[in-house]
């Protein structure tokens, strides 16, 4: 385990040399697998590591290293905050606005005597009544869902790099719909929002990394204290022989020891290859439609107990070892290295556009939740709706940006003549 660890370190140290940036996808990649073996090592027996496929979380590290380290920025930032004249088009901005109002009353008016039943917190209200939804109503519901997040990061992002009364009220305007959100949503939806703002923040205000770990491990406690605050709500029927100490080792044993475990075990006892059916399961779902006899793997895996710790999550590896085994996991891992390795390139441009900005901030939630499952290709539908609302948001005209008649380059990412607002050009 040691070896294993030193050789995390080694390149979590090469990573920041490269890059000089804490913030960076490569550094927190390899933060998280250092952190699995941390717990492991003082969590397990040392004879439960012998298994030589202990070190594949490494591997997978350092394939992540290796593409990302081919595409990674070849020069030196300036460390100055990004700022664009930048507001929404106030006409689609009320659309917004209308469409998470009426979302916000349709669903309180569906929940509403969940909540009113005192039967236990209003999470779970909310929660229980998305089960008697008609389909029609839930998938209308399921859109909304994911455009109201969008829509925060880029009210959000404006109001970073644009800090006008204006676009602090277009943020504060959609908080009461994101809780609405939250409601409906589990905990792994709430640390994306999360940590999607709160890597907006660094990737716009562009702190120190003294200030990055000091945001980071407010983050870290902070989303460890909602994880104990819901998981005593959400597990409220479970091991009530217990008290609460031993309820919390439960909830940390499941969530944080448990997955990398159950994955060993899982390559250990063998694999049945599914061909792709997991990393490409978005194109079965496509295919599923057009074809019916194709099949579509569930994205909810069987339950093991291991070292009397009971989960069905496995790590991301997992779901692209399923595929075409280890090997897979290594390209499967060099490839995201380069998609983002490409992607932090391009803000870590002079002027980057809004639209890298939060991409990438959305997308290091999949990186961060890496030690759990995957939240890449098991979700990749969702993905295409998030980025697709976000290309709509900030690369259209629904996006505009306040110059005085002079020839700028755009957040949007390309040259506009404005005036007052107004684009003209």
């Amino acid at each position: 385990m040691l070896i294993w660890i030193l050789i995390c370190v080694l390149f979590l140290w090469l990573s920041y040399a490269a890059n000089r940036d804490f913030a960076s996808p490569v550094f927190i990649s390899g933060t998280i697998w250092l952190g699995v073996y941390f717990i492991l090592f003082f969590t397990q027996e040392n004879d439960a590591f012998i298994s030589f496929y202990y070190g594949v979380f490494a591997a997978a590290f350092i394939c992540f290293f290796l593409g990302f380290f081919f595409t990674r920025p070849r020069y030196t930032e300036r460390r100055n905050k990004i700022q664009y004249q930048i507001k929404w088009n106030k006409r689609f901005y009320k659309v917004i606005v209308i469409i998470a109002y009426f979302f916000v009353a349709l669903c309180l008016l569906n929940s509403w005597r969940y909540i009113t039943a005192r039967t236990g917190s209003i999470w779970m209200a909310v929660r229980r009544s998305i089960f008697e939804i008609e389909p029609l109503l839930g998938r209308i519901i399921g859109l909304v869902q994911n455009i109201i997040p969008v829509a925060f990061f880029v009210s959000f992002g404006m109001w970073l790099c644009n800090p006008i009364k204006t676009n602090r009220n277009a943020v504060f305007f959609l908080i009461p719909p994101l809780f609405m959100v939250l409601l409906l949503s589990n905990r792994g939806d709430w640390f994306y929002i999360i940590i999607t703002t709160a890597l907006m923040v660094i990737y716009i205000k562009k702190p120190s990394n003294q200030t990055i770990v000091k945001v980071g491990i407010t983050g870290v406690i902070a989303i460890l204290i909602i994880f104990i605050i819901s998981s005593f709500d959400k597990f409220s029927n479970a091991w009530t022989n217990l008290d609460k100490f031993d309820k919390l080792s439960k909830f940390f044993e499941g969530y944080f020891e448990g997955p990398p475990i159950a994955f060993i075990e899982w390559l250990e006892n063998g694999i049945e290859h599914a061909n792709g059916a997991y990393t490409f399961r978005f194109l079965y779902a496509v295919f599923h439609k057009i074809f019916t006899e194709i099949e579509v793997v569930d994205t909810i895996q069987p339950f093991i107990t291991v070292n009397g710790i009971s989960t069905n999550v496995y790590t991301s590896l997992q779901w692209y070892a399923h595929d075409f085994g280890i090997v897979w996991v290594f390209v499967v891992e060099i490839f995201l290295g380069i998609f983002y390795g490409k992607i932090y390139k391009n803000i870590r441009k002079y002027q980057p556009s809004l639209f890298s900005i939060i991409l990438l901030s959305m997308l290091l939630y999949p990186i961060v939740n890496q030690f759990f499952d995957d939240k890449i290709f098991s979700i990749f539908s969702i993905w295409i709706q998030r980025i697709f609302w976000l290309y709509l948001f900030t690369k259209t005209r629904l996006c505009i940006q306040e110059y005085a008649c002079v020839q700028n380059k755009s957040a949007l990412g390309k040259y506009r003549i404005t005036i007052r607002g107004r684009i003209i050009l």
